[in-house]
């Protein structure tokens, strides 16, 4: 499977946030799904807007990724 990876520095390790600031880590399709890396894992309460890398500061939009 294909997956988007960060514009700024090209690795795929993403996560997003909750409240919390909790992390989860994720990975999004080429289809722009974004998917929590353990699959036994939900994203349920995660904000799915702002997409973060684990390799730099970058954070955006799915639409930003390459």
């Amino acid at each position: 499977m294909k997956k988007h990876v960060c514009p700024a520095c090209g690795i795929s390790a993403l996560f997003v946030k909750n409240k919390l600031n909790e992390r989860r880590a994720i990975y999004v399709t080429h289809t722009n799904e974004i998917v929590p890396t353990n699959l036994g894992e939900s994203l349920e309460g995660f904000d799915l807007e702002i997409i973060y890398c684990f390799g730099c500061s970058w954070s955006g939009t799915v639409k930003r990724l390459k």
